[in-house]
Protein backbone atom coordinates (compact mmCIF):
# COMPACT_ATOMS: atom_id res chain seq x y z
CA UNK A 1 0.00 0.00 0.00
CA UNK A 2 2.81 2.30 0.73
CA UNK A 3 4.71 1.58 -2.66
CA UNK A 4 1.04 2.56 -4.18
CA UNK A 5 0.73 5.83 -1.98
CA UNK A 6 4.10 6.75 -2.95
CA UNK A 7 3.59 6.36 -6.59
CA UNK A 8 0.03 8.46 -6.52
CA UNK A 9 2.03 11.32 -4.73
CA UNK A 10 4.60 11.00 -7.79
CA UNK A 11 2.22 11.79 -10.07
CA UNK A 12 1.37 15.12 -12.05
CA UNK A 13 -1.91 13.51 -12.71
CA UNK A 14 -4.65 12.11 -11.56
CA UNK A 15 -5.85 8.29 -11.89
CA UNK A 16 -9.57 7.54 -12.31
CA UNK A 17 -10.95 4.62 -13.49
CA UNK A 18 -7.51 3.25 -14.18
CA UNK A 19 -7.17 6.16 -17.00
CA UNK A 20 -4.75 8.89 -16.41
CA UNK A 21 -7.04 11.83 -16.80
CA UNK A 22 -5.77 15.59 -16.85
CA UNK A 23 -6.76 16.62 -13.70
CA UNK A 24 -10.47 16.20 -11.81
CA UNK A 25 -11.85 19.07 -13.17
CA UNK A 26 -12.19 16.62 -15.92
CA UNK A 27 -14.12 14.43 -14.20
CA UNK A 28 -16.45 16.71 -12.85
CA UNK A 29 -17.27 17.71 -16.19
CA UNK A 30 -17.75 14.40 -17.07
CA UNK A 31 -20.29 14.21 -14.10
CA UNK A 32 -21.92 17.10 -15.41
CA UNK A 33 -22.62 15.85 -19.09
CA UNK A 34 -24.16 12.75 -16.88
CA UNK A 35 -26.46 14.90 -14.75
CA UNK A 36 -27.64 17.08 -18.14
CA UNK A 37 -28.45 13.68 -20.01
CA UNK A 38 -30.77 11.74 -16.86
CA UNK A 39 -32.38 15.85 -16.71
CA UNK A 40 -33.12 15.53 -20.60
CA UNK A 41 -34.75 12.10 -19.93
CA UNK A 42 -38.47 11.86 -19.30
CA UNK A 43 -38.77 8.68 -17.47
CA UNK A 44 -37.31 8.49 -14.02
CA UNK A 45 -34.12 7.37 -12.86
CA UNK A 46 -33.94 3.65 -12.15
CA UNK A 47 -32.03 2.43 -9.47
CA UNK A 48 -29.13 0.63 -11.74
CA UNK A 49 -28.50 4.47 -12.41
CA UNK A 50 -28.59 5.52 -9.52
CA UNK A 51 -25.88 3.33 -8.35
CA UNK A 52 -23.91 3.58 -11.00
CA UNK A 53 -24.14 7.45 -10.48
CA UNK A 54 -23.64 7.39 -6.98
CA UNK A 55 -20.14 5.20 -7.17
CA UNK A 56 -19.21 7.33 -9.77
CA UNK A 57 -19.67 10.49 -8.07
CA UNK A 58 -17.91 9.01 -4.71
CA UNK A 59 -15.15 7.96 -6.87
CA UNK A 60 -14.71 11.99 -8.39
CA UNK A 61 -14.91 13.30 -4.98
CA UNK A 62 -12.33 11.17 -3.72
CA UNK A 63 -10.23 11.48 -6.43
CA UNK A 64 -10.68 15.17 -6.12
CA UNK A 65 -9.71 15.00 -2.37
CA UNK A 66 -6.71 12.91 -3.31
CA UNK A 67 -5.66 15.81 -5.38
CA UNK A 68 -6.52 18.57 -3.06
CA UNK A 69 -4.57 16.75 -0.25
CA UNK A 70 -1.05 16.16 -2.67
CA UNK A 71 -1.35 19.43 -3.93
CA UNK A 72 -0.75 21.13 -0.49
CA UNK A 73 1.45 18.56 0.71
CA UNK A 74 -0.74 16.89 3.17
CA UNK A 75 0.14 13.16 1.62
CA UNK A 76 -0.54 11.34 5.40
CA UNK A 77 -4.30 11.24 4.55
CA UNK A 78 -3.84 9.80 0.59
CA UNK A 79 -3.64 6.35 1.82
CA UNK A 80 -6.97 5.88 3.26
CA UNK A 81 -8.73 7.54 1.11
CA UNK A 82 -7.00 5.64 -1.87
CA UNK A 83 -8.40 2.74 0.01
CA UNK A 84 -11.15 3.54 -0.57
CA UNK A 85 -10.86 4.68 -3.79
CA UNK A 86 -9.52 1.61 -5.18
CA UNK A 87 -13.02 0.18 -3.65
CA UNK A 88 -15.44 1.92 -5.70
CA UNK A 89 -13.24 1.82 -8.43
CA UNK A 90 -13.55 -2.05 -8.36
CA UNK A 91 -17.44 -1.75 -7.30
CA UNK A 92 -17.69 0.08 -10.93
CA UNK A 93 -15.99 -2.17 -12.70
CA UNK A 94 -17.87 -5.40 -11.55
CA UNK A 95 -20.83 -4.05 -11.84
CA UNK A 96 -20.04 -2.24 -15.36
CA UNK A 97 -17.85 -5.70 -16.98
CA UNK A 98 -21.21 -7.40 -18.03
CA UNK A 99 -24.83 -8.00 -16.69
CA UNK A 100 -24.57 -4.56 -15.41
CA UNK A 101 -28.44 -3.90 -14.72
CA UNK A 102 -28.70 -6.78 -12.08
CA UNK A 103 -25.46 -6.12 -10.37
CA UNK A 104 -26.39 -2.61 -9.80
CA UNK A 105 -29.47 -3.71 -8.62
CA UNK A 106 -28.59 -6.53 -6.18
CA UNK A 107 -25.58 -3.38 -5.09
CA UNK A 108 -29.34 -1.43 -4.70
CA UNK A 109 -30.99 -4.02 -3.05
CA UNK A 110 -28.21 -5.34 -0.89
CA UNK A 111 -27.56 -1.72 0.83
CA UNK A 112 -31.13 -2.07 1.57
CA UNK A 113 -30.79 -5.63 2.85
CA UNK A 114 -27.87 -3.77 5.40
CA UNK A 115 -29.93 -0.88 6.61
CA UNK A 116 -33.15 -3.93 7.38
CA UNK A 117 -30.68 -5.49 9.62
CA UNK A 118 -29.10 -2.84 11.58
CA UNK A 119 -32.33 -1.75 12.23
CA UNK A 120 -33.70 -4.88 13.44
CA UNK A 121 -30.55 -5.17 15.84
CA UNK A 122 -31.34 -1.49 16.91
CA UNK A 123 -35.25 -2.69 17.69
CA UNK A 124 -33.49 -5.81 19.71
CA UNK A 125 -31.50 -2.89 22.06
CA UNK A 126 -35.46 -1.38 22.41
CA UNK A 127 -37.24 -2.16 25.78
CA UNK A 128 -40.98 -3.63 24.42
CA UNK A 129 -42.82 -0.92 24.54
CA UNK A 130 -40.29 1.25 22.43
CA UNK A 131 -39.57 -1.50 20.39
CA UNK A 132 -43.35 -1.44 19.79
CA UNK A 133 -43.84 1.93 19.65
CA UNK A 134 -40.75 2.44 16.82
CA UNK A 135 -42.44 -0.69 14.78
CA UNK A 136 -45.43 0.72 14.35
CA UNK A 137 -43.68 3.74 13.59
CA UNK A 138 -41.65 2.13 10.56
CA UNK A 139 -45.17 0.58 9.36
CA UNK A 140 -47.37 3.44 9.70
CA UNK A 141 -44.66 4.61 7.20
CA UNK A 142 -44.14 1.82 4.81
CA UNK A 143 -47.91 1.62 4.59
CA UNK A 144 -48.38 5.28 3.71
CA UNK A 145 -45.58 4.61 0.61
CA UNK A 146 -48.64 3.45 -1.45
CA UNK A 147 -46.93 0.08 -2.73
CA UNK A 148 -48.46 -2.91 -2.91
CA UNK A 149 -45.52 -5.03 -2.76
CA UNK A 150 -45.13 -4.61 1.20
CA UNK A 151 -47.12 -2.78 4.13
CA UNK A 152 -45.15 -3.45 7.27
CA UNK A 153 -41.23 -4.18 8.16
CA UNK A 154 -41.54 -8.01 7.56
CA UNK A 155 -43.21 -7.86 4.37
CA UNK A 156 -40.76 -5.18 3.51
CA UNK A 157 -37.95 -7.80 4.36
CA UNK A 158 -39.15 -10.24 2.13
CA UNK A 159 -39.49 -8.23 -0.70
CA UNK A 160 -36.26 -7.02 -0.49
CA UNK A 161 -35.00 -10.17 -0.65
CA UNK A 162 -37.01 -11.04 -3.38
CA UNK A 163 -35.72 -8.35 -5.53
CA UNK A 164 -31.69 -9.58 -4.52
CA UNK A 165 -32.34 -12.90 -5.27
CA UNK A 166 -34.18 -11.94 -8.60
CA UNK A 167 -30.75 -10.13 -10.07
CA UNK A 168 -29.01 -13.75 -9.87
CA UNK A 169 -29.63 -17.26 -11.49
CA UNK A 170 -28.76 -18.95 -8.03
CA UNK A 171 -31.29 -18.25 -5.36
CA UNK A 172 -29.61 -18.90 -2.14
CA UNK A 173 -30.40 -17.53 1.06
CA UNK A 174 -29.06 -14.20 1.94
CA UNK A 175 -27.67 -15.45 5.39
CA UNK A 176 -25.52 -17.53 2.60
CA UNK A 177 -25.23 -14.91 0.54
CA UNK A 178 -22.20 -12.89 2.21
CA UNK A 179 -22.64 -9.65 -0.24
CA UNK A 180 -24.50 -8.03 -3.29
Amino acid sequence: MKKIKNELIKKETRITYGIETRNATDLQRNNENCNEHYSQRKKEVENHDLVIRTLYFDLVTKAETISFLYENKKSDDIGMIFRSFIELYMYLKYILEKNTVNKARACFYWQKHQNIKILNNNLELMDSEEKQLALKEIDDSLRNSNNSYYDDLSTYKDYIEAQINSCYTNNISLGKRRNW
